[in-house]
Formats: structure tokens, sequence, C-alpha cells
């Protein structure tokens, strides 16, 4: 189980076709025991390969979990370039294999241009990354946040209040409602509707690292947790099957 649970987390993405081999592997094996039990009439050892093949079967949905839920992110944010001294006025497709940017001190953020995009009875607020000193006809830039704006004009998100003091952690809008609200935001305020290949969509914060670090103390915790609680209902379940098994008379 802990093997299987820690491939799936740990390796899965540069290595999956090595990872599903291996977990095959293991599994012709524990079908092999198995087998071998049931020819022999051996019952310990039928329980032993159901065993394996349960922790397995087990591990798989764990391990997939895990990985997506905290594993896929921290590798995107890994893999990713990280960019300091951005200057608000740059367009954003000079960006896009980002995954952390700073501004320069230049950049603050315009929360009198917040917008909040309702939806599924959340506001998905966006608000632009603008330059103090030069006006700019559009805004490629835009720092995001749920349920912390109002519909129009507002926007208080956590770490937003000045952009040169922080950082941002470009984000993956993968059922687009942020780019929805972004342009929506650039029709309102009057900003040219930029393309939606050009708008980058940021999560603020002081320690952006520190985020990507913790992505990655979570999925061992929960390694940890799902390995732990797995052997204590292994154990309960070897009890029980060695319980089960007809004792021998010496």
């Amino acid at each position: 189980f802990s093997f299987t649970l820690a491939l799936f987390v740990f390796a899965f993405k540069e290595f999956g076709a090595l990872v599903w081999g291996l977990i095959a592997s293991s599994a012709l094996l524990a079908l092999l025991l198995l087998g071998l039990g049931a020819a022999r009439r051996q019952q310990a050892q039928v329980l032993l390969g159901c065993l394996v093949i349960a922790s397995i079967m087990a591990a798989i949905p764990a391990g997939e979990y895990i990985e997506s839920t905290f594993m896929d992110e921290y590798w995107r944010l890994g893999y990713g370039a990280a960019y300091e001294g951005v200057s608000p006025l740059a367009p954003g497709q000079s960006y896009l294999d980002a995954s952390f940017m700073a501004f320069d001190r230049t950049a603050f953020i315009d929360v009198s241009k917040g917008l909040g995009f309702m939806k599924g009875g959340h506001l998905y607020c966006v608000a632009p990354v603008v330059s103090r000193t030069t006006r700019a006809s559009n805004a490629s830039f835009w720092v995001t946040g749920v349920d912390c704006c109002a519909r129009r004009g507002s926007f208080s998100c956590l770490g937003s209040q000045d952009a040169a003091r922080g950082s941002g952690i470009v984000l993956s809008d993968s059922d687009g409602i942020f780019t929805k609200a972004a342009r929506m935001a650039q029709s309102v305020h009057g900003f040219d509707i930029l393309p939606e290949s050009q708008i980058l969509l940021l999560v603020w914060m002081r320690e952006p690292t520190l985020y990507a670090a913790s992505l990655q103390a979570s999925a061992m915790t929960f390694v940890g947790i799902t390995i732990i609680a797995f052997f204590l209902l292994g154990l309960c379940l070897g009890h029980c099957a060695v319980q089960s098994l007809p004792q021998r008379k010496f």
C-alpha cells in the first residue's frame, strides 16, 4: 500500500508509464501468490494475496486524490518560470510560462477597478495591476480572490494592498470564471479587451514560495495519515483473517 501510494503521489507526474508498470507487476505477483495458494489449498497464502490486491486497489484512488489535490499544483509551480521586476505595462503574452511574478516599484493593484463576477453563490473577484506613473489603455495582469469584493469598485482580497510588496502566483483558471471576470472588468472600466490568452491571473501573497512548500508538506502529511490509517485497518483485517483460519493441532 505504502509503495503504491508513494508512487502515485511523488512519481506519477514524470514517470506515469513506469508507475503503472510497477503497479501492474505488483498486482500480477499478488495474483500469482493467490493462485498458488488456491492450488495448494493454503488459505493463509490466499488471504495474503487478497490483502495485497486490496491494498493496491485502495492505494490507487488515495494516491490519485492526493496527487490531484496537492502535487499537481506543486509540480505546475515548480516547472514554471519566476520573474522579478515585471512592469505592469508589459504584455501578458511575454510571461505565459510564468508561475511566480514580482512587479517593479511602479506597480499597484487598483482596487477601485475591482469587479465581482457572481456564479454559484460566490463572487469571483478581480482587480488590475497597473502603473503609478503611466496610464495604460489595457491591463494584462489581474489579481484574483473569492468573496472579497463588491460587484464593482472594491477589492479587499488578502495580501492585495500593495503590488510592490508581494508576489503573485499565476493561477490556472481551468473553468475560465476569473478570465470572464477580468474581461468584464476591462469592458466596464474602459480598458482594451484583450484575448483570453493575454490575460494573466494571479493569486497575491507575501511569500509565494512558502505556498509551494506548503503544498508538498500537505501531500506528505496526507500520505502519512493514510498509511497509518491503512496499517491499522490492515492489522484488524489480518487479525480477523488469522482467527478465521482452521487451527492446526499438534
